[in-house]
């Protein structure tokens, strides 16, 4: 199902009834003779006899669920032109509107598109979105989130000055589309609605960007000058697993082995996973208790058997535990599961 799709079913619900003649109110038509749009739910209630005449109110729902359902309905103008002739029907629109939102959001939104098409002001065209916001969390549909972005970005491009949907617009691309995201959210800084919210956006983009690039410099060795960086990075997002396991390798190359192994134990809590048993490792092997470190790394290597880099490490606490012949037995099952592991030749060299 798509948006258009979802929202044409509900005109299997309208009928058509013809008026004869032009219906008049103090000598002003109100409607020309030919046929409109009635709610079934409308007809039936007549029907029981709950009301003598058909009210004017009857029209406008119909009129307003044609104009909201079918975008190329061929009385569609016509029916616009009604609408704005009747005094009453842009008050009874929003009455519908408030009377709906709270139980029947989809009701809620057929009037408010009604009205958005017949009064195209920014306010209407936003709460219209807000209520496709309220009926997207409640049903999850996918195309309603489409719709929301869609309108939003039309919002944003008929009035460019109105905050409201550049900062729904930079909320939503937040997690995909960082520089997007950030341009959108710049142009609500002077809305005192949204200022404070948006400036914490940012501040996340930025310190996102700023911890991918500490990222990469952990990767090569240089963790000892972004530590900064990834306790600020804590404080936007504590419970990250991942930072948290970069903080402690950082620290261990700032030669920090405290911090760091306290970092990794309390990492284990959340789970056991190898990377960081054999950080675990790493760390006990530099400060030269091997014992600690081979146990470290076992217990990675029972969860990733078969790691060349794990069984290279465990080498390495041989040797400078003078297990030759253990550590020359790693090095060589090292290079037999990576014949490209240069460090593993070195190390069968150094036993040599």
């Amino acid at each position: 199902m798509d948006f258009v799709s979802y929202l044409k079913k509900e005109l299997d619900n309208i009928l058509f009834l013809e008026i004869a003649k032009d219906i008049k109110v103090k000598d002003r038509v109100i409607l020309q003779r030919g046929e409109y749009p009635v709610y079934s739910r409308d007809m039936v209630s007549l029907a029981k006899g709950e009301k003598e005449n058909i009210p004017i109110s009857f029209f406008i729902n119909g009129m307003a669920y044609v104009l909201s359902c079918d975008l190329s309905f061929k009385y569609r103008d016509f029916y616009i032109d009604c609408l704005k002739n009747i005094k009453e029907a842009k008050s009874y629109l929003i009455m519908q509107i408030e009377n709906n939102k709270n139980t029947n959001l989809k009701e809620a939104l057929i009037y408010a598109r009604a009205l958005c098409t017949i009064y195209n002001q920014k306010e209407y065209i936003m709460n219209q979105i807000y209520l496709l916001m309220s009926l997207n969390e409640k049903t999850g549909y996918k195309f309603l989130e489409e719709e929301i972005v869609y309108e939003l970005k039309n919002l944003s491009k008929d009035y460019p000055d109105y905050s409201a949907p550049h900062f729904f617009l930079g909320e939503y691309y937040l997690d995909k589309d960082r520089a997007l995201s950030k341009m959108y959210l710049s142009k609500c800084l002077n809305d005192e609605k949204f200022k404070r919210k948006a400036e914490e956006y940012i501040n996340k983009i930025d310190i996102t960007e700023e911890y991918d690039k500490a990222v990469e410099k952990i990767k090569v060795g240089e963790g000892s000058r972004v530590i900064d960086v990834l306790n600020r990075y804590l404080e936007f997002y504590p419970n990250d697993m991942n930072c948290k396991y970069y903080l402690a390798m950082a620290l261990r190359q700032r030669g920090d082995y405290e911090n760091a192994l306290f970092t990794l134990y309390e990492l284990l809590e959340n789970g056991e996973l190898p990377e960081i048993y054999n950080e675990i490792g790493l760390n006990y092997a530099c400060i030269n208790q091997f014992d600690r470190a081979l146990e470290s790394f076992k217990s990675s290597l029972k969860i990733k058997p078969d790691n060349s880099d794990i069984i290279c490490n465990m080498g390495v606490c041989h040797y400078y535990l003078n297990n030759l012949e253990e550590a020359q037995k790693a090095f060589n099952l090292a290079l037999r599961l990576n014949p490209k592991d240069d460090v593993a030749k070195l190390w069968i060299e150094k036993c040599r």
